[in-house]
């Protein structure tokens, strides 16, 4: 994941993320009302497992912890950086929009309206006037529409503090924290399909202090989890969105990992029930021709 190249930025409502030469990529820069990301350019097979690791950070206002915008992490999507152009900001995390696109990572805001199904975690008032901030990491999907978010499990959802801290000063009167975050991805039945190109399996977020040189989450803060179907062949992608609070959000391709097969346009295998003579179970072949 080091080679920067790999990666195509979007933006929405005047966000326009940047990579430094460190490896870090600003994907929002202080502004209110923005979405900004980045999409890996080779969609992932996730009828195999997936693994992502990387560290997101949170440059805010010293009077603020959580107050930091709406949200910031790991997305996974049936589209493409232009595709993600129609994420909303301001609510739905950016996502909303994106018809089945998964957000993983910090919900900084919790929203009462039905249509976001938020899980009342971590919410509380912030320097007391900012009610509704929430330190809650969670995993949220999209509804097939792409009109709200999809009601979440318990398992979704954790409240969880922010990692490797520093408080502001006079002098430097910002807060900073970094979470270092593995997206894990295990399929039910590895390799199976079913007939509308979609698999079956568990999404796993792992929060923490650090992370080593093969993705393990090092210190950990915290974990949520998230049983869902998905389509086989999916993009992975960073992002940060904000309403009317906002910070400067990062991501570090320094030391990030990714673990996963590359997106491929398989040979299709039906089988037979040997009792009933009706259609089986539909596999596909790990001999594949890359699409990317």
């Amino acid at each position: 994941m080091a080679n920067l190249s790999n990666w195509t930025n979007f933006g929405v409502g005047g966000a326009s993320p940047s990579w430094s030469s460190d490896g870090w990529l600003n994907l929002i820069n202080d502004k209110g009302t923005q979405a900004g990301g980045s999409i890996f350019d080779y969609a992932a097979d996730f009828s195999q497992n997936v693994t992502i690791t990387g560290a997101f950070k949170i440059d805010i206002s010293w009077l603020y912890d959580y107050a930091a915008g709406d949200s910031l992490g790991f997305v996974l999507a049936k589209t493409d950086a232009q595709g993600m152009t129609a994420g909303q900001t301001n609510a739905g995390l950016g996502v909303v929009g994106i018809p089945d696109a998964i957000f993983a990572g910090r919900d900084f805001f919790y929203n009462n309206d039905s249509k976001y199904n938020d899980p009342n975690v971590g919410v509380r008032t912030e320097n007391l006037i900012l009610p509704n901030i929430s330190n809650m990491i969670a995993i949220r999907q999209v509804s097939a529409d792409g009109s709200s978010l999809l009601s979440p499990p318990v398992s979704a959802s954790s409240s969880v503090n922010g990692a490797n801290w520093k408080n502001g000063t006079i002098l430097s009167p910002r807060n900073t924290y970094t979470d270092y975050v593995q997206l894990k991805w295990v399929p039910t039945t590895t390799g199976r399909v079913d007939a509308k190109g979609n698999v079956s399996g568990r999404l796993t977020m792992t929060y923490g202090s650090g992370s080593d040189t093969n993705g393990n989450i090092m210190g950990q803060t915290g974990q949520v989890s998230y049983d869902c179907t998905v389509a086989q062949m999916l993009s992975i992608g960073l992002i940060g969105s904000t309403g009317g609070h906002y910070s400067k959000m990062y991501y570090s391709n320094s030391g990030a990992y990714l673990n996963s097969a590359k997106a491929t346009q398989p040979l299709r295998v039906n089988y037979i029930n040997s009792v009933t003579g009706g259609a089986g179970d539909t596999y596909y072949s790990t001999n594949d021709h890359n699409l990317y």
